[in-house]
């Protein structure tokens, strides 16, 4: 229970990055859903985060395995 904690606070932490502002907020629907689905910087950092949160995932699960 404590490793899911301590990854949920880790990707709670990183979820500014997410709505970090950058040049070319506004211009082109930046205050929209589909900005984030299609600027570079959010899908890299989105993408980036839930790679992380897989083998975080993974590793906790092949761990719980190997203690039964």
């Amino acid at each position: 229970m404590k490793k899911i904690i301590a990854v949920l606070v880790i990707l709670v932490m990183c979820m500014p990055l997410l709505t970090l502002a950058h040049p070319g907020h506004g211009d082109d629907g930046g205050y929209t859903i589909t900005h984030y689905f299609k600027e570079p910087l959010h899908v890299g950092i989105s993408v980036v985060l839930l790679v992380a949160a897989y083998i975080g995932l993974r590793f906790f699960l092949a761990g719980k395995k190997a203690t039964k």
